[in-house]
């Protein structure tokens, strides 16, 4: 399992901009980062609610 998540570690990496936004979008994943703060407010949807994770830089 560990070698599968290195490959789609290592295809994200690689993945045009256009490609990476099919995949958020797909996912229902929202981005926002605060330039100010260098904060990226990350939100992924599901049918159940919203999940939300921060991390400053």
């Amino acid at each position: 399992m560990l070698d599968h998540l290195d490959t789609i570690g290592r295809e994200i990496n690689d993945a045009s901009p256009a490609r990476l936004q099919e995949l958020y979008a797909a996912l229902d994943l929202e981005l926002l980062y605060n330039a100010q703060d260098r904060m990226l407010d990350v939100s992924i949807r599901s049918g159940r609610g919203s999940k939300r994770v921060r991390e400053g830089t």
